[in-house]
């Protein structure tokens, strides 16, 4: 009947091509099929939460965010009541925040190897970089040739002071403070070479996107390759935000008694960490 809106336990015909089978150039307006539910709707924020997590540095980077999150946490409690119920409590959210941060050490059991070739190969250096740009780079990648195994020392010695021994008993918490202080020397280095290198890439980004607001071509690929240089320069800014953040903590750690109160190394870890997700994330060049 033509008049019909709904055709009920009607399957489409098998095959991609409907419309070669009667003839037809499509299948009649008033032909609804039931048994043929519509697809579910995507979900984006779960798909880029597995995507950011399938890469070893983006589910670092949750790890880390939790653990300063408890931190920071515990400070606010400690600060807020004496109760010794509330004691507890930040003993053990500073237990998860330490236990958190000597995992995390795990992941710099590869760092040398990766060093050791980024400093052979240049392969931590972009395609576009100038000289300048790449000795500094190089340089970033010769730090972690001091850092990476000094820190694999620290947790090592720290985690097992019955095996790996740096002197005696009574000497023994002061060496491992001053090993993890040495690290944290190069990782303060790699830092500030970092802001260094990203001002130089988003300087140099800046002058390419002046110049192609001034050129004559104004076509698809032009503005393609505005929104590419639009979304490299947002990622940019993040980076040289996460270097401002993890500065004041790389110096503090520098030293083995530290510099700062612990609610300020958790504040500032939890906002290097947060705008590190944004970064990591899959949506995280596009333009808002």
């Amino acid at each position: 009947v033509l008049g019909v809106t709904e055709v009920c336990r009607v399957s489409p015909p098998s095959g991609p091509l409907w419309p070669a089978m009667e003839g037809l150039s499509a299948p009649p307006k008033w032909l609804k099929f039931v048994d043929d539910p519509a697809p579910k709707p995507t979900q984006p924020v779960i798909s880029d939460l597995v995507r950011t997590c399938q890469s070893l540095s983006g589910a670092d980077k949750f790890v880390k965010t939790f653990g300063y999150a408890t931190g920071l946490l515990a400070c606010a409690l400690q600060g807020s009541s004496k109760a010794p119920a509330k004691d507890g409590v930040v003993e053990a959210l500073r237990k998860i925040c330490g236990d958190v941060r000597l995992a995390r050490m795990v992941y710099r059991f590869n760092g040398t190897a990766n060093a050791l070739e980024a400093y052979q190969k240049g392969s931590w250096a972009e395609e576009d970089d100038e000289d300048s740009t790449r000795q500094l780079v190089k340089l970033q990648a010769l730090s972690m040739l001091g850092y990476h195994p000094l820190e694999v020392v620290y947790w090592a010695a720290y985690v097992a002071p019955q095996i790996f021994r740096l002197g005696n008993h009574e000497c023994q918490h002061k060496r491992v403070a001053k090993v993890g202080a040495m690290s944290r020397w190069f990782w303060t280095l790699y830092v500030v070479l970092d802001i260094c290198i990203t001002m130089q890439r988003l300087n140099k980004l800046r002058r390419r996107l002046r110049d192609s607001l001034y050129a004559t071509s104004c076509g698809a690929n032009a503005l393609a390759k505005r929104q590419a240089m639009r979304r490299k320069e947002r990622l940019l800014v993040l980076q040289l935000w996460r270097d401002v953040l993890y500065l004041p903590n790389a110096i503090h750690r520098s030293f083995p008694k530290g510099l700062l109160p612990e609610s300020c190394v958790q504040l500032f870890g939890l906002a290097e960490s947060v705008v590190g997700l944004v970064q990591a994330w899959p949506q995280a060049g596009t333009p808002a």
